[in-house]
């Protein structure tokens, strides 16, 4: 009975993961992967401000300051603004 329960529990786990891109609002990863590679720096940031600074032909110019939390790649390290 333990082990039914146990294996239960995996699959209600396990379950949503396997459903988790199917979806279209997600990239797919081969999409992610050409960004990854066209890019010179990939990291985890802190936003401190945002704000958008002027509008061009239905896009928004944004102005960002953040603080690396992790670089993935490129010379960024952590604490850099």
């Amino acid at each position: 009975m333990k082990a039914f329960f146990k294996g239960l529990v995996f699959i209600l786990i396990v379950a949503p993961c396997v459903f988790a891109q199917d979806t279209d609002a997600w990239p797919s990863l081969s999409y992610l992967r050409s960004d990854y590679k066209s890019v010179t720096v990939v990291a985890h940031v802190r936003i401190k401000e945002a704000g958008i600074t002027g509008r061009v032909g239905g896009y928004e110019n944004w102005k960002v300051n953040a603080v690396v939390v992790e670089s993935f790649k490129g010379k960024s390290s952590g604490g850099d603004t």
